[in-house]
């Protein structure tokens, strides 16, 4: 008795077992493959970009253009594609989050291949509004169109849950940081980064303020954008584990000891983030240890 052969997706695996030879491959393998949609193709794309442009156009340690440049390319960026992407058929998020992503993704490329040489650099203020600008179009595009972006991580999240443990985290780090100065002196040298605040309270304050919009983003890119994404197509272990490779590759030029301890506190702070539903935690624990090294190093100077 000859069987009806229909055609289609869902008889996708009967047909390769008529074959005979078409075994899926491992759950999770097809898992991760299935992953690839439109969605994700999109996020690895802004990922890409933000990466090769960083690498090749770095801003140095500054107080307005290197918080600018990470605000741009590792936050109002990445942000405005997550707004376009949960909001791709509501107008009302699409059209602003556009006209964002369109306008930080310009002031982008004119840094890196436009303008004049040295122009950010003595206009930074310029590229700190453009990104500023670009921002607050997909955040009013979210308000606008009603956007969930809790799968984005941008949420509150579990904040009863992990307001004490950050708290705790922060408290932990004084006695980890004091200890990890003595262990590795080549830390103390390097910090502050931004050297006039290597000896002048008032210019690493400003400076500290500076490293805070960078956190925002950074942390926003890694713990956010990039982690709460592939978890919601590859699950949980994927994403926490792909997420700290190119941090780690990111931390190339810093002090060996914070090279060696960057791809297992970009893994636990991804597990931490995906378990409060949010990636605040990540900035608050980040900015805060990067201060106590700041005024560690500070205080070992004067």
């Amino acid at each position: 008795m000859n069987r009806e052969r229909r055609e289609g997706p869902g008889n996708a695996p009967e047909e390769a077992s008529d074959r005979g030879g078409g075994e899926r491959p491992p759950a999770g393998v097809a898992r991760l493959c299935d992953a690839f949609d439109g969605p994700i193709m999109a996020i690895g794309l802004v990922a890409a970009f933000a990466f090769a442009v960083d690498s090749a156009h770095p801003a140095n340690a500054d107080l307005v253009l290197q918080p600018a440049w990470f605000l741009a390319l590792y936050g109002a960026l990445p942000f405005a594609v997550a707004v376009l992407v949960e909001g791709a058929s509501n107008w009302r998020a699409a059209i602003p989050a556009a006209c964002g992503a369109f306008l930080v993704a310009g002031a982008i490329a004119t840094r890196a291949w436009l303008a004049p040489a040295g122009f950010f650099e003595k206009q930074p203020w310029v590229l700190a509004a453009l990104a500023g600008t670009g921002l607050g179009l997909a955040a009013a595009g979210a308000v606008a169109g009603r956007l969930d972006l809790s799968r984005w991580g941008v949420a509150a999240g579990d904040w009863r849950w992990w307001a004490p443990l950050t708290g705790a985290l922060l408290l932990l780090a004084l006695p980890v940081v004091f200890a990890a100065s003595r262990l590795s002196p080549e830390l103390l040298t390097y910090y502050p980064e931004y050297e006039p605040a290597r000896h002048d309270g008032g210019v690493l304050l400003l400076s500290q303020l500076g490293t805070g919009v960078y956190m925002l983003a950074w942390e926003y890119f890694f713990r956010g954008f990039l982690t709460f994404a592939i978890a919601a197509r590859a699950g949980a272990p994927v994403a926490v584990l792909l997420q700290a490779l190119p941090f780690l590759v990111l931390h190339t030029e810093k002090p060996e000891l914070e090279l060696l301890t960057s791809y297992a506190g970009a893994v636990l702070a991804a597990a931490l983030c995906l378990r409060a539903q949010t990636f605040l935690p990540a900035v608050l624990v980040h900015w805060g240890v990067n201060a106590m090294m700041e005024v560690t190093a500070f205080a070992h100077a004067n």
